[in-house]
């Protein structure tokens, strides 16, 4: 029996969402929802590489069922009239870049308009801020053989001639080389390289699907931080009718049904693919039902299940992988589901309240010592530089800690920011910040009046009074 593609088209394809329990488990910081529900955090290590793994899997199988595929890497000017493109991304000139390919295509073969699959990848490049765009692109037709091809080293731009010289002729044959820059007519905005469509060249177009999660603020928290950049960002869009790698994978049901037989495992080899493909969220559904499916029907014809049936049971295990337990035997979970608007929008505060948490923490390691920052030393005046002295003194006095107890500078200040941190528990009183509501909000957990908390307080209490004495 053909497998066909399921209807159910408008089930939303999220680029994070990894739902399988392996998965979570890769996930160095799982997101735990209500209910005791856990879900990857999006933005660890673990969670990037997943991501990009899967979408290099799935290029890889499309490419296993189109007749050609291809790389290219369009740019933009420096100067002239194409040079506002690459300030911002203007998806609108990949769109039109599109078109012109179909009607070039069309135009060679009776009007007949091609079906393109497409994988597009705009980065903002790191040292110059410029946006460029990876595409990879799957099509019946060579799409290299398409428009006129010139040397880039000619300069020639699109819609004007260059003042030294008549416009140079379109005559070299356009052969995939990543690091030969030339113009093509098909792209006017800058020059364009091309590539053929192989993993490594796929791995490398995939990896700027990640870029945005490399900027300071989504790096926060993460080894990968000292090498974020500050305004990283990239923009990614695809086909989605069908997904991309969903045809290889309605195929590969299609031969193991014919071989009589289901799949040992949701490990799926593709050809071409170092390693193995684990589908996740829509894909994964496919494989399930698929798979299922199969048995069902082999079942119906021998009275048996189908062979490797149950040593791909064996390797789903019913207690931490339950979801995909229950669809591979047909079980209806009796919970009602959250709806994906839901859970996005829980993962999402989820998250802010993460970064609100480390955020805080910041702030009392900041303004919480007992030497003010050089900014709001800065902005004092004399005579309170004179009352923020002689409070550090009585609080070296009140600690029993002096200058001479320790062989450097650098170790007396510690202890006393350790002591200041201990018992006044709040913002430096003399940092210019402490009445903003992020400072306030930051020391508030030592203010609140219950528990063990609450204890504390209570013995810090004679301390809080001697900060405010001084203070004034």
């Amino acid at each position: 029996m053909k497998h066909v593609r399921p209807e159910r088209l408008h089930t939303p394809l999220f680029l994070y969402a990894f739902s399988d329990r392996e998965t979570k488990n890769m996930c160095t910081d799982p997101i735990t929802l209500q209910g005791d529900v856990q879900v990857a955090c999006r933005k660890c290590n673990a969670c990037l590489n997943a991501r990009k793994n899967d979408w290099v899997a799935r290029a890889v199988a499309e490419t296993n069922q189109q007749k050609w595929g291809g790389v290219f890497n369009l740019t933009y000017e420096n100067e002239g009239r194409a040079a506002d493109g690459g300030r911002a991304f203007r998806y609108k000139d990949v769109q039109d870049w599109l078109k012109r390919l179909r009607e070039a295509v069309a135009e060679r073969n009776d009007g007949i308009r091609p079906e393109f699959k497409y994988m597009i990848c705009g980065e903002r490049g790191s040292d110059k801020g410029r946006v460029h765009w990876h595409c990879l692109v799957w099509c019946e037709q060579n799409l290299f053989a398409y428009g006129d091809w010139a040397d880039f080293r000619h300069q020639w731009r699109a819609g004007f001639l260059p003042s030294d010289g008549p416009r140079p002729e379109f005559k070299i044959q356009p052969e995939p080389d990543p690091d030969h820059r030339k113009v093509w007519s098909m792209w006017p905005h800058g020059h364009v390289t091309i590539d053929n469509m192989t993993e490594a060249s796929i791995v490398y177009a995939t990896k700027y699907i990640l870029k945005d999660q490399f900027n300071e603020v989504n790096s926060k928290g993460t080894a990968r931080f000292t090498k974020s950049n500050r305004h990283g960002a990239s923009f990614f869009r695809m086909s989605k009718k069908p997904p991309i790698g969903e045809t290889w994978l309605l195929d590969q049901l299609d031969r193991w049904e014919q071989r009589g037989a289901v799949s040992p495992t949701l490990q799926l080899k593709v050809p071409g693919l170092t390693g193995f493909w684990w589908p996740v969220k829509r894909m994964r559904e496919v494989l399930l039902d698929g798979l299922r499916d199969i048995n069902e029907r082999i079942r119906e014809r021998t009275g048996k299940d189908a062979p490797q049936w149950s040593t791909l049971l064996s390797t789903v295990d019913p207690v931490t992988n339950e979801k995909d337990y229950n669809r591979l035997l047909g079980i209806e979970e009796q919970e009602e589901q959250i709806s994906a608007q839901e859970l996005e929008d829980e993962i999402k505060r989820e998250q802010h309240l993460r970064w609100w948490a480390q955020r805080r923490s910041q702030i009392r390691k900041q303004c919480g010592c007992v030497r003010i920052c050089g900014p709001c030393e800065r902005g004092i005046t004399d005579e309170v530089k004179a009352q923020y002295r002689d409070w550090q003194k009585a609080l070296s006095e009140k600690a029993g800690i002096s200058r001479t107890q320790y062989e450097t500078q650098q170790e007396y200040w510690g202890a006393l920011g350790k002591y200041w941190r201990e018992h006044g528990r709040q913002a430096n009183p003399f940092c210019g910040l402490r009445e903003a509501h992020a400072r306030k909000d930051a020391f508030a957990v030592y203010n609140r009046p219950t528990g063990e908390t609450q204890i504390a307080r209570a013995k810090t209490q004679g301390e809080s009074e001697f900060v405010g004495k001084n203070a004034q």
